[in-house]
């Protein structure tokens, strides 16, 4: 079949993603020839991510070129599962976040159930690490309890590879929380770090919550640290344990 030059593409049916990245993560090219043939591999690249129900598209051609249609229905949203992001102490969440979404224009923070988006995620990390020459290996696995047969979110931790923490900073925290929160952090300093992508960063009182669990016999310390807020948190921690 004639190939002709691709000038313009729609999408519709999807309230996730923008016409440019449905471009990329199809692997078309605006102004490159292309025909029947390369639409029927896009289908199956974006179908084959998961992150999408359905996948149709359709096109019209002329002399002056190829008018290309998508017409996609985004995975159900209980079908998704938030990204976890281990040892990747190179890179701030936001720099992961960034240079994440350029690799792999599908991602958003959340990884389908099925599909194969988990892996060009996995693919990306690795890259990155071989780029700039870090040690490391990416692995996956899901993690967490399964409810209902699925589980709470898959993990891309980075293995193979020792990281020894320096020190640890809590910015705004009076010098009273800052001892408990050092001696807190002083506990799981040989651990591996736990860099998540979170969608907002932990506050003050979560943080003292977080002291408190770890030092039981502190709680009252941490409860006149912080007042009625911290008081309210830590009765969540107890009832997060029972």
């Amino acid at each position: 079949m004639t190939a002709y030059k691709l000038i313009a593409l729609k999408v519709t049916g999807t309230a996730r993603y923008t016409d440019k990245e449905i471009l990329a993560a199809s692997g078309l090219q605006m102004g490159q020839n292309a025909a029947d043939g390369d639409f029927k591999e896009a289908v199956q690249r974006l179908g084959d991510s998961g992150v999408f129900s359905n996948v149709v598209y359709s096109y019209s051609s002329s002399n002056a070129g190829t008018r290309l249609e998508f017409q996609l229905a985004d995975t159900d949203k209980s079908k998704l599962v938030p990204a976890r992001f281990e040892n990747f102490v190179w890179f701030t969440d936001d720099e992961l976040r960034t240079e994440l979404q350029n690799r792999v224009p599908l991602f958003k923070q959340v990884l389908p159930i099925a599909g194969n988006l988990p892996d060009r995620v996995s693919e990306a990390l690795q890259a990155m690490l071989t780029e700039k020459q870090l040690p490391g290996r990416v692995d996956f696995f899901a993690f967490g309890r399964r409810v209902e047969r699925r589980p709470q979110r898959d993990c891309l931790p980075v293995e193979e590879v020792s990281i020894r923490i320096r020190g640890v900073e809590f910015p705004g925290a009076s010098p009273e929380q800052t001892a408990l929160l050092t001696t807190a952090a002083a506990a799981s300093r040989a651990r591996n770090t736990d860099a998540l992508l979170l969608p907002q960063p932990l506050s003050l009182t979560c943080c003292l919550c977080t002291a408190a669990r770890i030092f039981e016999g502190r709680v009252r310390a941490v409860r006149r640290a912080r007042g009625p807020a911290a008081r309210s948190c830590c009765r969540c921690a107890r009832s997060r344990r029972t």
